[in-house]
């Protein structure tokens, strides 16, 4: 009898290992958190003879690169018995506080292909504890917490009750489902908790799963094309300026930064255009440098982890330079206001001088039937330039009444630009692994002239809307608090920028 268990449940593990080998191609295809994400799953199940863990770790096209190369090198199941033995130790499980030690019965790793034809890594890990029937028992994990990735946490009883949840859909019955089945929401557990020998699970899980899916990346799918004529060449690179096009009007990239920096300064042309550009270049650049970490620095660097510290860097740098223009405009605009009552002082003496004169007959210098100096009126006058004494010199102020900063010009459009695109990277990292680095590097320069021709014309038109601003009925006053409000903007983008990469990038 114990015999004809044992060949059961080794029949039975040789399916579940099928299933997932099958599974591996789509898993790894689909990375519904981007190309730079690490994925895990955590399926814990409670059995009356023992406690079964499996851990599945699904590595995207660029964390894979490091990860492959790994593989390669001391063999497959000497990878995954190396690897596994790293993530061992963040991993615990309790019952009432006391720690359940976890063994590892078999751990192997399984290629397949994502973006681009770039290959990935997916860990499948069984492991395995003494049985539990009752007590409260949790699992944490704290793996890869600085990735961005889904984190599936699931307690699920086997011929063992299980209630009492924490969070309470994390809780169900039935036998080990295929990895990330579950709902998006269900995706970001670090720990998980329930109840052995209490019989209220909130969901029954039946043994299926489905694998999330993403849409593939139509710039990564260019490089990889067994097609590369002529014809084929051009079409691709027209599509890439396409892309680079409605890459620019996602969420992001600069373009709001722009804006509002063009509103508040009353840029001109020219520096819409250089402010755009500046972005794009530097857009590219961190997609370069952060290849070269993923190619050569992967064993010293985490490109996946590197990601959101320098979303976070570049929203520092966005908040820096907001909180400069806000400090010298809001001290111009308290001073433009100090000497606007002075003038109103003195042209309210003049005008009692000038009465005085003509009721004595004394010369005024005004003809006759002239009209009485004018009060000076807060129209936002700071906003003008400055023309010289002939009407003719053109020298460039910004609204706090200062010439417009290249250094402050340039800054912003580094530090608005520093967080690099994935689809890019991935394009740069398919072509060196397809031996295509021009063309790779084609539709990069494509793909970056299409950003970058939004960019300006963003700017251009910011700048355009100004003077139509100008001429509206009552719009100088609003004008006038233009500088103080987008320079406050620029600070506000510069924080949305650092929180949502820290957020994506599980580091908050």
């Amino acid at each position: 009898m114990a015999r004809t268990m044992k060949d059961l449940r080794q029949r039975l593990l040789r399916g579940i290992t099928v299933a997932l080998l099958a599974l591996a191609p789509t898993l790894a295809s689909a990375h519904p958190m981007g190309t730079l994400s690490t994925n895990r799953s955590a399926l814990l199940v409670l059995r009356p003879t023992e406690t079964a863990l499996r851990y599945t770790i699904d590595f995207a096209e660029v964390p894979s690169v490091a990860e492959t190369e790994r593989a390669s090198s001391l063999g497959a199941d000497a990878y995954a018995a190396a690897r596994m033995s790293e993530l061992l130790p963040a991993l615990h499980l309790s019952v009432d506080g006391a720690d359940q030690p976890l063994t590892v019965n078999r751990c192997f790793e399984s290629g397949g292909r994502g973006e681009g034809g770039l290959p990935t890594v997916l860990l499948i890990c069984e492991l395995c504890a003494d049985a539990i029937h009752a007590g409260r028992v949790r699992l944490e994990d704290d793996n890869f917490a600085g990735s961005p990735g889904w984190r599936e946490m699931r307690v699920l009883g086997n011929g063992v009750d299980v209630g009492r949840g924490d969070p309470a859909e994390a809780v169900g019955e039935g036998d080990t489902p295929l990895p990330f089945g579950g709902t998006t929401e269900e995706m970001t557990r670090t720990s998980v908790e329930a109840t052995a020998g209490v019989s209220d699970a909130a969901t029954v899980v039946t043994g299926s799963g489905t694998a999330a899916t993403r849409a593939p990346d139509p710039l990564a799918a260019l490089v990889s094309a067994t097609d590369l004529s002529s014809r084929f060449i051009g079409l691709a690179l027209l599509s890439a300026l396409v892309l680079g096009a409605g890459h620019a009007l996602s969420p992001g990239h600069g373009k709001t930064v722009v804006a509002a920096y063009l509103v508040g300064s009353r840029g001109t042309v020219l520096q819409a255009l250089l402010l755009g550009l500046t972005v794009t270049a530097t857009h590219v650049s961190s997609v370069l440098l952060l290849g070269a970490v993923t190619l050569w620095l992967s064993q010293y660097v985490v490109a996946a982890e590197l990601y959101p510290w320098i979303g976070v860097a570049s929203g520092a740098g966005v908040i820096a330079v907001g909180g400069g223009l806000l400090r010298s405009r809001w001290k111009t605009w308290r001073a433009y206001k100090a000497r606007a009552v002075e003038l109103a002082a003195a042209a309210i003496t003049d005008d009692r001088h000038h009465h005085h004169g003509r009721a004595h007959g004394h010369e005024t210098g005004h003809g006759p039937g002239s009209s009485p100096t004018p009060l000076p009126v807060d129209n936002g006058g700071w906003l003008d330039h400055s023309h010289g004494p002939d009407g003719h010199e053109h020298i460039h102020v910004d609204d706090a009444g200062e010439p417009v900063s290249l250094q402050r010009l340039l800054m912003l459009g580094i530090t608005g630009g520093a967080v690099p695109c994935p689809s890019a990277l991935v394009v740069l990292l398919a072509a060196i692994a397809l031996h295509r680095i021009l063309f790779g590097m084609l539709l990069i320069i494509s793909f970056s002239v299409g950003l970058a021709a939004v960019l300006m014309a963003i700017g251009v038109l910011v700048v355009r809307a100004q003077g139509l601003l100008s001429r509206l009925s009552g719009a100088n006053k609003a004008a006038a608090w233009l500088p103080v409000a987008s320079a406050c903007v620029v600070m506000l983008l510069g924080f949305g920028i650092a929180f949502q990469s820290a957020r994506e990038g599980g580091l908050i």
